[in-house]
């Protein structure tokens, strides 16, 4: 039996960006130079490119992965795996036919699909079986309408997440505790957000789900939203409920850099204009304005621009904004840090503590058009 070590790596590493962004070049690539391997895992979440890639819908990059024996059953730090994400996506009721065809075709049905301890309820909701759902919650007690599966969801979460407000209020009207978390500590409000139907979230604000119930990683209702969807018309309905804009996931991650992580403009918009505070910082010191250039969120970035986020802020590591341009900054987000240079104040260039380098001596190690290095320059001179 061949026994494979999960290899922990920074979450910024260029595997887990390659499979959400399903560049397979550039995941064959680090695999032929020995930089990574498909059995890597994030050393903040455990999540694997494998991971990476069904959370983002990249099948090619899924089946390319599970071709070189990535593990469909590896789970994270959450007990979740790729083969449970993909079938979370067949249940959702969203997924193309096409779609739901070739997830069943990568991640073909196995034992731990018969462990998931679904019951009549959950089957009926989930289309696994038919059922009359009135007429078996008029004949069923609270506690079995309450019954959780394996991963701790009632009933009532599953019909949350496929947004299905006839259902959800079905329910509600046969007892259903529209409070009960998974076993993520993950509330049918997290999932009603997810399914994107205003009428199923705002049904269950008005009967009393907590606006701010966080999820075992720190993730409340707010973040949950903004990872999945650029809705400002629930961001600003989760506010007026009593959302909290600057609440910390379990690594510091505010819903604002989480709007900036997952590029949702309008949503970093509307919690600007709702207060959110732009100085807040992660667990490694970063800022939404750090994670902008980083990841190149050139929409997000001006905003943030516009919004006098601190260019002066320095990382834990000792990281100023010039060193995350001149790493990471691609020609537009170079540029829209020049054309607002003018009114930027920069701090003045230093080595940083985690490798002794300058923003320039980084710059000087990538391979760059002339015109970015003339961008760089430009920058470098606001400081």
């Amino acid at each position: 039996m061949l026994l494979r070590m999960s290899n922990s790596i920074p979450r910024s590493a260029e595997v887990f960006k390659y499979a959400a962004n399903g560049d397979i070049l550039g995941l064959q690539s680090l695999f032929d130079l020995g930089k990574a391997s498909p059995f890597d895992v994030c050393s903040v979440k455990g999540q694997s490119a494998l991971r990476y890639a069904v959370s983002k819908n990249q099948l090619d990059v899924c089946e390319f992965l599970l071709q070189k024996q990535a593990d469909p059953f590896l789970e994270d730090r959450t007990n979740l795996c790729a083969f449970d994400i993909a079938w979370n996506k067949i249940f959702s009721g969203k997924a193309s036919r096409d779609m739901q065809a070739r997830l069943q075709a990568l991640f073909l049905k196995t034992d731990r699909l018969e462990q998931r301890g679904f019951s009549k309820l959950h089957q009926g909701i989930l289309g696994l079986r038919h059922v009359n759902l009135e007429e078996e919650l008029r004949f069923s007690s609270r506690t079995a309408i309450n019954q959780k599966d394996a991963d701790g969801r009632t009933a009532v979460s599953w019909a949350a997440w496929r947004g299905d407000i006839d259902a959800v209020e079905l329910f509600t009207k046969y007892g259903s505790d529209i409070k009960i978390p998974s076993k993520r500590q993950i509330a049918p409000i997290h999932y009603a957000l997810e399914s994107g139907s205003a009428s199923v979230v705002q049904f269950l604000l008005n009967t009393g789900a907590d606006p701010n119930h966080p999820s075992d990683e720190g993730l409340t209702p707010l973040h949950w939203l903004i990872a999945t969807h650029d809705r400002p018309d629930l961001v600003q309905l989760l506010v007026e409920y009593g959302s909290a804009l600057n609440c910390g996931d379990f690594t510091g991650t505010t819903p604002l850099m989480t709007a900036v992580q997952h590029n949702r403009p309008r949503s970093v918009r509307k919690l600007i204009e709702q207060g959110a505070n732009l100085e807040e910082e992660d667990e490694e010191g970063w800022t939404a304005l750090n994670l902008a250039i980083f990841m190149n969120r050139h929409e997000c970035l001006k905003i943030l621009l516009d919004a006098q986020a601190n260019c002066e802020h320095i990382t834990s590591d000792g990281s100023s904004i010039l060193h995350f341009a001149a790493e990471n900054a691609d020609l537009k987000t170079m540029q829209s840090l020049v054309r607002r240079s003018s009114h930027l104040h920069f701090p003045i260039d230093s080595k940083r503590q985690e490798d002794g380098l300058t923003a320039l001596e980084l710059a000087e190690e990538r391979t760059v058009t002339d015109e970015w290095q003339l961008m760089f320059l430009k920058l470098c001179q606001c400081t």
